[in-house]
């Protein structure tokens, strides 16, 4: 499926409660429609999208900005990826680079079931821990650091209580390697409490984040890592992404349309391109 198929295919034209109903629990659903699966909530959120014919493919559009950490550090040996949805990053993920380890953490086990009876692939062997992502203290008391952490969890109450607490983002950076790099998947509506978690980033790292939008989407994307330098290569990023594009396997070529949003919403930092 092509990237102009991903976009045009039915299940962004008649919304999520379409298809065939595969399997629910509560208000959890799983759906099918022309060849693609979606795990979706009552209240209509897309959570995951799978491409039956191509499963590794990124569908939804802040899955595919949230690969774009792979620029900030090529070759991770460990992520930990806190939201397990239907596992699409997991699959993408295992695609490109099989020898990295990635542990999961997901608190609802209908969720986890699912992904098991619905989005999984048999070959993927990686860690899944049914617990609270938003109390990590309690989830990898001694384990290795990671190369990657990719938040996914957050909701509009949740990001106010924990996601702009100086010590929770403490913890995140805690387990972070020092060449690791962290994304958030964000849906804040109020701009000043992005101002204070940058603000939260920075007094923690020392490093100012990136941030930038998804063009025609509501999520917000945030990466940080420590030594960022202030100033950024704009050249250098698109080349990058140009590079993922090229070797990206799921044959939807969006990273460079990403990191020119990157980019433009973070014009301070980046050097001009002619």
């Amino acid at each position: 499926m092509s990237s102009k198929d991903c976009a045009s295919h039915p299940l962004w034209r008649v919304g999520p409660h379409a298809g065939e109903l595969v399997d629910k629990a509560g208000t959890l659903e799983v759906r099918e429609i022309a060849n693609v699966r979606w795990l979706h909530r009552g209240n209509g959120a897309i959570e995951s999208a799978m491409n039956l014919a191509n499963p590794s493919q990124l569908m939804l559009a802040h899955n595919q900005a949230l690969s774009l950490f792979r620029i900030f550090n090529k070759s991770p040996n460990r992520i930990l990826n806190l939201g397990l949805g239907g596992g699409d990053l997991i699959r993408y993920l295992t695609k490109i680079s099989p020898s990295t380890a990635i542990t999961t953490v997901e608190q609802d086990p209908n969720v986890i079931a699912f992904y098991f009876q619905h989005f999984s692939q048999a070959s993927t062997q990686h860690e899944i821990i049914e617990a609270n992502a938003l109390t990590l203290e309690d989830i990898l008391p001694g384990r290795q650091q990671f190369n990657a952490i990719i938040i996914d969890i957050f909701n509009e109450d949740s990001f106010c209580s924990l996601g702009l607490n100086r010590q929770y983002l403490e913890r995140c950076f805690s387990w972070l390697s020092d060449d690791g790099v962290i994304g958030f998947n964000l849906m804040v509506k109020d701009v000043s409490k992005l101002q204070q978690l940058a603000s939260n980033l920075r007094n923690v790292t020392g490093s100012i984040p990136v941030i930038f939008g998804i063009p025609h989407h509501l999520n917000i994307i945030v990466f940080v890592k420590r030594d960022l330098p202030v100033y950024l290569d704009a050249i250098s990023l698109i080349k990058e992404a140009e590079n993922l594009d090229k070797t990206d396997i799921t044959q939807l070529p969006i990273m460079k349309k990403i990191a020119q949003r990157m980019i433009e919403d973070n014009k301070s930092r980046f050097e001009a391109i002619d």
